[in-house]
């Protein structure tokens, strides 16, 4: 049996111009189990900061666990920017695990999700 570990899930960094992001929605409420395929959380990033894209410059993920983890922390409040690479969640491998540093980061995948509405709208 392995010992019980603490997991971080950050806010993914696409590529060196995505500078900041932000929690959309949470899909799970804090003391919940996730099993593998799970969706956890919608993010949004801000890829303008950098060249010049086909693509919008503003982009949502949706993240999905690999793993199955206790949510035990959210540490960035949803609708309020934070920098690319930061922890939004604290996860653990037992429901009872002791506060601890992280052990690693939490085996994620992410998907890019279109749901922009004015994308669909019928123009004029």
């Amino acid at each position: 049996m392995l010992a019980p570990m603490w997991l971080a899930i950050l806010l993914p960094t696409l590529d060196s111009s995505h500078a900041t992001g932000r929690l959309v929605k949470l899909h799970a409420c804090v003391g919940s189990q996730l099993k593998p395929g799970d969706v956890l959380a919608d993010v949004m990033v801000d890829l303008s900061a950098g060249i010049a894209r086909d693509c919008p410059p503003v982009t949502t993920c949706r993240i999905v666990l690999q793993e199955t983890a206790w949510l035990r922390e959210v540490l960035i409040s949803p609708e309020r920017p934070a920098a690319a690479g930061s922890t939004i969640a604290m996860m653990s491998t037992e429901a009872d695990s002791p506060a601890a540093a992280p052990s690693r980061r939490a085996r994620t995948t992410m998907a890019a999700i279109l749901h922009h509405e004015e994308w669909w709208a019928p123009r004029p």
